[in-house]
């Protein structure tokens, strides 16, 4: 799953607040995207995006 966000960290602090597993904090990927990954609570991976300029 992608969850688009005009705020990953935001995002991504959230969830886990929420009590999502962190598997991987925000990280620039291809020069154009914020990405952060984490397990939501039924064990899927989801994933929060953001465009950056």
């Amino acid at each position: 799953m992608i969850l688009w966000t005009d705020d990953v960290r935001a995002g991504y602090a959230r969830l886990i607040e929420l009590g999502a597993k962190p598997i991987k904090t925000p990280a620039t990927w291809l020069g154009r995207l914020l990405i952060a990954w984490v397990e939501e609570l039924a064990g899927h991976l989801m994933q929060v995006m953001q465009a950056v300029n």
